[in-house]
């Protein structure tokens, strides 16, 4: 198990001699033997963020940030997932009623599964996606003036860096 906290399952898989499949069967087996014994005592703060594969098959992941552990991951990406999430929280002594602050992303479904199912949690929105969305405004006001303007063509990074990280080609092209 050690090995797949870092690498590839092909890779481990390809180690052993044997195929991925049976890789992530004896992988499954471990973490669901692992969280017979998992304890949620304690545990005051969730980070939620959802994922997808191949299109829209979503997957969230919902984490304890203090001591930084994945606490569930459960299927889906709406307010049925985080009820999910706090009936199998309090089937490992988590109580939703001390979770105070949740951070996750702008996500409709996940505020109305945050208000029913962890009644005294404060939505916290993480700055990953607050940052996103700022830098997918400003890139759409700059393609819309850069029709018009046309030294804010290919200009994309100039906007996306730090004011002391421009190569000096970007500083030509800022000047």
């Amino acid at each position: 198990m050690e090995p797949a906290k870092s690498q590839p399952v092909a890779d481990i898989a390809g180690q052993v001699g044997e195929h991925d499949t049976g890789s992530w069967r004896f992988i499954g087996h471990d973490v669901d033997q692992a969280r017979l014994y998992g304890d949620h005592t304690g545990v005051e703060a969730i980070g939620i963020d959802g994922t997808s594969r191949k299109g829209h098959r979503y997957i969230t992941v919902l984490a304890d940030p203090a001591e930084r552990n994945v606490i569930r991951v459960v299927p889906g990406r709406d307010a049925n997932t985080v009820k999910r999430f706090a009936l199998d929280f309090m089937d490992h002594n988590g109580d939703p009623n001390r979770v105070a602050p949740v951070t996750c992303d702008m996500s409709l479904g996940f505020a109305k599964g945050i208000r029913g199912h962890l009644p005294n949690a404060a939505k916290v929105i993480d700055k990953f996606h607050v940052i996103r969305h700022a830098n997918e405004a400003v890139d759409k006001v700059r393609k819309m003036q850069a029709g018009r303007n046309p030294l804010l063509r290919r200009t994309e990074y100039l906007w996306l860096r730090n004011e002391e990280g421009p190569t000096g080609l970007q500083l030509e092209t800022q000047a």
